[in-house]
């Protein structure tokens, strides 16, 4: 199960770093306003199931410095958001 995100991104060239799964990458802040406000809910109603999904964000999942793997991954969005619940 996972959850798509689909957002605006903002300011690309304001980035702040943010660590997932012990990574470090650089989003925009509006990316990062999400995962801090996420995390927080996360942590504060633990009998939601809110950690049981996994997050498809396409800034951190798809490697944005890889051109060929940026192109094919825009390829798949069209089947990744429809499946996401």
């Amino acid at each position: 199960r996972y959850l798509a995100l689909s957002y605006a991104w903002g300011n690309s060239s304001d980035r702040r770093p943010v660590v997932i799964n012990n990574h470090e990458h650089y989003v925009t802040t509006n990316l990062e306003d999400f995962l801090r406000v996420w995390r927080q809910k996360a942590v504060q109603e633990r009998d939601q199931p809110l950690a049981d999904f996994y997050l498809w964000i396409d800034a951190i999942c798809i490697n944005q410095d890889d051109l060929l793997e940026r192109k094919s991954q825009v390829m798949l969005m069209s089947e990744i958001y429809p499946k996401a619940k």
